[in-house]
């Protein structure tokens, strides 16, 4: 007993493994299955191996060719030791962009939150009220928000209050963390002795509304933001010439926005069936965008959820399907065709659901008449249930519209510039809506889940599109790298995977450009 005893405290000092000093895997079960001789020739084996590794063992897999240990935990090399560390002007600032849901919206007037706590049973009248977007006859755009009512700060940590107790739930505080842990300096906290400037920086919207009015107001914070660094360089390191680009991290519908502002810039979608043209634009000001379960072709949750409401967690509130109704960015995110599919009970035909007049003939959303007592809520001007009705059709009608052209325009199929990378993240993992059937009714039910992060599928993220007999995908967008992880949608940021490759991707891997710009100098003089 004194050996094993002995053996053991030197393996536990020795033994080294992501960070954390354990018990050599397995040591623990040679001595319980082990008695007597092969015990004590057992321990006397594993000691020698100690002293013939220079008295420590790091881990099974050093110097094996057979070993199948697994890990949970990177070890960053020194390469990207280094990368964390730098903080000169050649380190592009990040922008993390959250996704649907994902800002405290506050009273412009008087700062009183509007949406970031959550209290358990219906929201109160009033809180509907303050969280519709504007409903106004023959306009839906970007302009049409209610300026009442404005992003106060990405929701790192949203709360609840259930039963008189107050609970966090999962909010963007990982992925500020996973960022800092990077080396990124965030704009909102004290920077170290050896940081003179942030280097992360978050870009909050009113996630209601348009999502090329929400693109806009990127490229607004992206100029302002770039300004300001400018005016730093030029103080800090004499520098005034210096092109700032800026990466973005971009989550689920933040995503869309990102890549509509690299494709548009701060233009609006072309009126009618005018073709979009992408100009990558935005590609004067970013450098990599890195999307994280994004719904690039939609996700099937959005239609459900505009027929039977939002509810945030078990036991917490429930958001009617009126008031989801009023937000132009769920219309946008309705899935497309690797996005999930709606389809008729009876023969499996699948439906446009961008198509108004199917959610008029079956009553679908805003075109239900049970939807008049919300309406009453949302619009309480109004006193005629008929009107009322009239309003929410003719908002049901331009969203579809405005949502068909959006998705037009981000299916185009357009290389990036050599000064852009494109990078996706896609949950696999999780069991993931993509079917609902229709009954002769109307009523909706969901019937088969596919590959996904719980919220989004795989092939949505991907862009997955196939060509007749082809087993291949081709998708519109032009992926520099996509990287599939077992996490759910709000699961990324807590999956080391996640911070190993995208630091990698952010960090240490140059655009085309930036290739040849560092390289093609030094070949030259070297062939001279």
């Amino acid at each position: 007993m004194k050996l094993k005893q002995k053996t053991t405290e030197l393996f536990s000092k020795c033994t080294h493994i992501r960070g954390r000093f354990l018990p050599a895997p397995g040591f623990s079960i040679l001595f319980r299955r082990r008695t007597g001789l092969t015990s004590l020739v057992a321990a006397l084996a594993a000691v020698g191996g100690l002293f013939l590794s220079g008295g420590c063992v790091t881990e099974p897999a050093t110097g094996s060719y057979n070993s199948v240990q697994t890990f949970d935990q990177p070890r960053y090399g020194d390469a990207a030791r280094k990368s964390f560390a730098y903080h000169g002007i050649k380190r592009n600032p990040v922008v993390l962009i959250h996704g649907f849901l994902g800002s405290n919206l506050a009273s412009s007037l008087d700062g009183s939150p509007v949406w970031g706590v959550f209290r358990a049973g219906r929201p109160a009248a009033a809180e509907i009220r303050r969280l519709a977007w504007p409903m106004t006859t023959g306009v839906i755009n970007a302009s049409s928000c209610d300026l009442s009512v404005e992003p106060a700060s990405i929701m790192a940590e949203p709360t609840a209050e259930i039963a008189g107790l107050r609970f966090t739930l999962p909010g963007y505080d990982r992925a500020l963390a996973m960022l800092e842990a990077m080396g990124y300096a965030g704009a909102n906290k004290p920077l170290s002795p050896q940081i003179d400037h942030p280097t992360l920086f978050t870009f909050s919207y009113d996630w209601r509304g348009d999502i090329p009015g929400n693109a806009r107001r990127l490229g607004e914070f992206l100029r302002a933001k770039r300004a300001e660094i400018s005016r730093r360089n030029r103080t800090t390191y004499g520098v005034n010439d210096y092109e700032v680009k800026f990466d973005l991290v971009a989550h689920s519908m933040g995503g869309l926005i990102a890549r509509y502002y690299l494709m548009y810039g701060e233009k609006d979608l072309p009126e009618g069936d005018q073709p979009p043209v992408p100009d990558w634009s935005g590609a004067d000001l970013v450098e990599k965008m890195i999307a994280v379960g994004t719904p690039n072709d939609g996700y099937l949750d959005t239609f459900v959820e505009l027929n039977n409401g939002l509810s945030m967690s078990p036991g917490g509130p429930h958001y009617p399907a009126a008031l989801l109704g009023t937000y132009p960015a769920i219309y946008q995110m309705l899935p497309g065709e690797s996005g999930g599919e709606v389809v008729l009970q009876h023969n499996g035909k699948p439906l446009d659901i961008f198509d108004f007049e199917l959610w008029r003939r079956y009553r679908w959303g805003l075109a239900s008449p049970a939807m008049d007592s919300d309406l009453a809520v949302i619009l309480p001007e109004i006193g005629s249930p008929q009107i009322r009705r009239d309003i929410a059709l003719d908002h049901l009608r331009l969203a579809l519209e405005r949502a068909r052209r959006f998705r037009r325009a981000m299916a185009v199929d357009s290389t990036p510039p050599d000064n852009v990378m494109l990078i996706l993240f896609a949950g696999d993992a999780a069991a993931t809506s993509h079917t609902v059937e229709v009954g002769p009714d109307g009523s909706l039910k969901v019937t088969d889940y596919e590959a996904g992060d719980g919220k989004i599928l795989a092939s949505s993220a991907r862009f997955d599109r196939f060509v007749t007999g082809e087993p291949l995908s081709f998708p519109p967008v032009h992926w520099r790298a996509v990287i599939h992880l077992p996490a759910a949608h709000m699961g990324f940021f807590s999956e080391a995977l996640f911070q190993d490759n995208a630091s990698y991707w952010l960090l240490l891997v140059p655009t085309a450009e930036k290739r040849q710009k560092f390289t093609c100098p030094k070949m030259s003089a070297e062939l001279r």
